[in-house]
């Protein structure tokens, strides 16, 4: 019975068969993984069945799993995680994107391995024209749609490139794509170290949505972020549906998807019947390149950041009530770090713009407060002091975020005199008050060091 079931699913290629396997499959490494975990059990000392059965319950369980009662018993705890589910929903986009890729080369009787290549380029293309676009000039939604149209070119013209050489040369596609796969990582790599785009604080995908998300280019939630708090879904997964839609139906009912499944069954026949085999075999890995790319594009125009919100929920900065600042609070806040940590600082260096009423009220509150003039005489050699401390990692600052964010959007601008001063790199959008505070700081070290020296 069970050799009738297994030839049904191998012979049919119904819709609901292929779900119906890729069930049978999910359920069948569920098992594996379970009888994995019990011989452990029964092999590890430090493991016993219980722990055995509270692993398979949570591989099982996956994103609704909870955690344990942390307050109670102990116990593992399910239900719906409206974070992880969303997190899940978010990570699958990409993946989903690249098996498409996959999956429209493979029906055309190619094997595109060079899926990564593809999203290489695309990331590439996507974060440049990403954070080249002025939003403050042109609406971040076209800025958003043209990073996804450059990257989904990019990624076309990169698997272009191993069609060209089978439909032309007949090299196969694998060895052509590997290929491709290690030019992309290492051009990719090679480009952006001597850009402007480069994160030399964080290599990381984090320091590049969170530039592009700043500048405005990021995927709408729509609401999805409502429907799963906490977590990084956005439109990119039904986005991710609709380009599913789109490539069944071109090739299930439109005359390109037949033609290009013609040639992959057998291109000569196809070729005899007044197919032009050459041009549909570079088609399909263009359209394969494009898919794989979009998918890079929706990873990195996420639009989820550790921004203001965020960053106030894990405790790294204070947001004030309302859409204005409440100077009363920065004092508030000086106030509380000097009782916590029994540390008054000798000078206060501010930038005196709009500061008059704050600068009097922490004079009251008995701080030592000086102007720092934002002039290229006075921030030229605080300035360098600082990147050199920086380069150097003499200034710990604990890989907090937020200055990380501030010194990624600085640049320099040098005068006439050779003085330099920070701007901001992008649009205005960006932010560099962190930096900036520093760099104020930096000049009272400057200014004030003999006399800090002899405090210590």
């Amino acid at each position: 019975m069970l050799k009738r079931f297994a030839a049904s699913l191998k012979t049919s290629g119904s819709g609901p068969n292929k779900v119906l396997s890729s069930l049978v499959a999910i359920l069948l490494g569920c098992a594996f993984g379970g009888m994995l975990l019990v011989v452990i059990a029964l092999t590890v000392r430090e493991i016993n069945f219980a722990s055995a059965w509270d692993g398979i319950r949570v591989v099982l369980a996956g994103v609704f799993n909870l955690g344990r009662d942390v307050n109670g018993s102990g116990a593992l705890q399910f239900g719906f995680n409206g974070k992880l589910v969303g997190d899940m929903l978010f990570r699958a986009t990409p993946l989903i994107m690249t098996g498409l890729s996959i999956a429209v080369s493979y029906k055309t009787g190619l094997f595109n391995i060079g899926a990564p290549g593809q999203y290489l380029a695309g990331t590439a293309a996507a974060i440049a024209v990403g954070l080249s676009v002025n939003t403050e000039v042109v609406p971040s939604w076209i800025a958003w749609l043209l990073a996804l149209l450059a990257a989904m070119l990019a990624g076309a013209v990169w698997g272009a490139i191993p069609g060209i050489f089978k439909a032309y040369l007949n090299v196969n596609e694998v060895i052509t794509s590997i290929m491709t796969n290690w030019i992309a990582a290492n051009m990719v790599a090679s480009v952006f170290d001597g850009s402007k785009f480069v994160n030399k604080i964080d290599y990381g995908k984090t320091g590049f949505t969170l530039k592009l998300a700043t500048n405005g280019v990021a995927t709408a939630k729509l609401g999805l972020d409502k429907l799963f708090p906490g977590s990084s879904v956005n439109a990119g997964i039904l986005l991710t549906v609709l380009f599913a839609v789109v490539c069944w139906l071109l090739m299930s009912k439109s005359r390109v998807g037949f033609e290009l499944r013609a040639c992959g069954s057998n291109k000569n026949a196809a070729k005899l019947a007044g197919m032009n085999e050459k041009r549909n075999i570079v088609l399909a890995m263009a359209i394969s390149g494009a898919l794989a790319a979009a998918g890079s594009a929706l990873y990195y125009l996420q639009g989820d950041i550790e921004f203001y919100d965020k960053w106030r929920d894990r405790g790294l900065l204070r947001t004030c009530a309302g859409n204005t600042i409440n100077y009363k609070d920065v004092t508030a806040w000086f106030l509380e770090m000097a009782a916590e940590y029994k540390i008054v600082p000798a000078w206060v260096y501010y930038d005196a713009w709009s500061a008059r009423y704050w600068v009097e009220e922490m004079k009251a509150s008995g701080f030592n407060m000086i102007p720092c003039i934002q002039g290229a005489k006075t921030l030229s050699l605080p300035m360098q002091n600082m990147g050199a401390d920086l380069q150097a990692k003499r200034i710990v600052y604990n890989n907090h975020p937020i200055l990380k964010w501030c010194l990624t959007n600085t640049g320099v601008k040098t005068d006439v005199n050779g003085n330099i001063v920070p701007v901001k790199n992008q649009a205005a959008k960006q932010r560099i008050d962190g930096m900036a505070s520093l760099l104020d700081a930096y000049v009272g070290l400057t200014e004030k060091y003999e006399e800090y020296i002899r405090t210590l």
